[in-house]
């Protein structure tokens, strides 16, 4: 059993949590009294207010690209600062072969210390392996996006099959070490349904609830182990509210990942 595995078994039971969140900084919505290592500290505050509730976070790497060097350093930072005991997923949407994969595995599994990674799939097998060649790492595969382009190929027919269901079939084949797994959109619920009846062993990456609107609900109903992570970012960490104290916005995005928290265990045991 890898890392991962045990990461997930141990806080998922010790925080009673199968929600992730993300950690995407937007400095046109950063409140005004984060001044200081603006970025960085708005982060900290973040997982200093959640990190009991949360089963771990996920970075997109882009809201750290855009600032150029600095923004590296914030994102290394900020992951060095994620409790170990919590999942720490970066969301990159990687995939190249050969030398250049390897480098990009070595780039956010050895330097960067995150413990899974999103990739693009549809470069085939050699664009996995340098990732999931670490057995102690884990690796998930884009298989059915929340965006509305997914319909473009994503569900293009091959012998009457789908394509997403035929990349995670192949996919599955491409190592014995469980440590594949995949990103699928709130929104494709009967999707979900068909993944976590037919494929009870590996993980399932969840993001659309919460900004995007797809209802909690009707997506608890469709999941049918415990091998999930619900992702949910701007609606937590860009709350709504009116706020002007630190104390305040600290307070209110406690309220919303542990709400979330409890609504996930609820209709987990009631609502399927």
């Amino acid at each position: 059993m890898g890392n991962f595995n045990k990461k997930y078994n141990f806080i998922s039971k010790r925080n009673q949590s199968h929600l992730i969140i993300g950690l995407d900084p937007d400095m046109n919505r950063i409140p005004a009294f984060f001044r200081k290592d603006r970025v960085f500290n708005f982060n900290k505050t973040i997982i200093d207010c959640t990190k009991d509730v949360a089963a771990g976070y996920k970075l997109n790497t882009a809201f750290y690209e855009c600032m150029g060097p600095e923004g590296f350093k914030i994102l290394h930072q900020t992951v060095r600062y994620i409790p170990d005991n919590l999942l720490k997923i970066c969301d990159a949407k990687r995939s190249d072969i050969a030398n250049t994969g390897k480098m990009y595995s070595k780039a956010y599994f050895d330097y960067m210390k995150f413990d899974a990674i999103t990739i693009n799939p549809y470069l085939g097998r050699d664009s996995i392996l340098p990732f999931i060649d670490r057995g102690d790492k884990y690796v998930f595969l884009l298989i059915k996006t929340s965006n509305t382009g997914a319909e473009d190929f994503q569900n293009l027919k091959i012998k009457d099959k789908p394509l997403f269901r035929i990349v995670a079939e192949k996919s599955i084949t491409w190592t014995r070490k469980e440590n594949i797994g995949f990103v699928v959109g709130a929104n494709h619920t009967k999707d979900i349904s068909f993944f976590s009846k037919v494929y009870k062993n590996i993980y399932l990456l969840i993001p659309g609830i919460g900004a995007q609107g797809n209802d909690l609900g009707i997506l608890m109903k469709s999941i049918y182990n415990d091998k999930f992570l619900i992702n949910s970012g701007r609606a937590i960490i860009y709350p709504d509210n009116e706020y002007f104290t630190l104390n305040k916005y600290k307070d209110i995005v406690y309220n919303l990942a542990n709400t979330l928290r409890e609504n996930i265990n609820h209709l987990k045991i009631f609502g399927r």
